[in-house]
């Protein structure tokens, strides 16, 4: 009774996992098989599973490395976005500061140019820069063109007057300077 309970208990472990005695017999005669292979057959399997592990081991590297750039990349485009978002505010800080009194005894234009010095600072150590206008070739990747001064004794194609400041970050324009361009 003892044995046929125990018959009975394999063939429900069988079943369970899916398995034949059948199976296990082959599972277990294909791992007595390799081990009395000969060298060169032994050295076969081994050069596949060496080849695999430096396989797996460069997808490991690959997906590393793209997870890195994907999350500077990330990163970049939030600053850029939070800075192209302060943008206006610079440019009410310069507003401010342009129509700041001769004398202002009460030194609040000081303050406002405290405030906007420090402010162009953090700027400055994210990586933002202004996009050079005045004097420069026109470039359709940093300037907008607005207008055309036909008067103008400059060369056809400079920038004889900035309208608004254009801003660059880690070397990406993030918004370009509105100029007036010589030419006709």
């Amino acid at each position: 009774m003892g044995h046929k309970k125990h018959t009975e208990q394999t063939e429900i472990d069988n079943q369970t996992t899916g398995q034949t005695v059948d199976e296990n017999v082959s599972v277990e005669a294909e791992a007595a098989e390799v081990t009395q292979d000969s060298p060169e057959t032994l050295e076969a399997v081994k050069a596949e599973m060496l080849d695999r592990v430096k396989r797996l081991q460069a997808d490991f590297d690959n997906f590393r490395r793209r997870t890195r750039q994907e999350q500077c990349d990330l990163s970049a485009y939030v600053t850029q976005n939070l800075i192209k978002d302060l943008l206006p505010v610079i440019d009410n800080f310069e507003r401010a500061l342009a129509s700041k009194p001769a004398e202002d005894p009460s030194g609040f234009g000081a303050g406002v140019e405290m405030i906007y010095r420090q402010f162009y600072t953090v700027l400055e150590k994210q990586g933002v820069s202004v996009v050079e206008t005045v004097g420069a070739m026109f470039d359709p990747a940093k300037h907008e063109a607005i207008m055309r001064d036909e008067e103008s004794d400059q060369p056809e194609g400079t920038v004889v007057a900035e309208l608004q400041k254009g801003y660059a970050a880690c070397g990406k324009v993030i918004r370009p300077a509105l100029v007036k361009v010589a030419g006709k």
